[in-house]
């Protein structure tokens, strides 16, 4: 088989190169991860506790590296202590926008 009988990508894309670089389908896409994100997040922050992950510090959450060894997100990006929290006013509104 000669190169001149493979198809040209360039020429004549997939259905599945064509999708892939629709804007419209990547926007789909980003859409659903974000939502999908939200909730993944939103589920760690009530596993801690908290209706919103806004109050949470850096300390709280740990990462396995690929030996599984625990680093708190705080050690492993040299975050000091308190580094983007809200202040306690903001969290309290946090608190009081989520359970309503």
């Amino acid at each position: 088989m000669s190169h001149k009988s493979l198809p040209d990508r360039r020429r004549d894309p997939s259905p599945l190169a064509r999708a892939e670089s629709s804007p419209t389908s990547k926007a789909a896409r980003l859409g659903n991860y974000i939502i999908a994100l939200r909730k993944d997040v939103l589920a760690l922050s009530r596993a801690r506790g908290v209706p919103h992950p806004a109050p949470i510090t850096a300390d709280q959450l740990e990462l396995l590296d690929d030996r599984f060894q625990a680093k708190t997100i705080a050690a492993l990006f040299g975050y000091g202590r308190g580094f983007g929290l809200p202040s306690p006013t903001d969290c309290e509104e946090v608190r009081r926008i989520m359970t309503l």
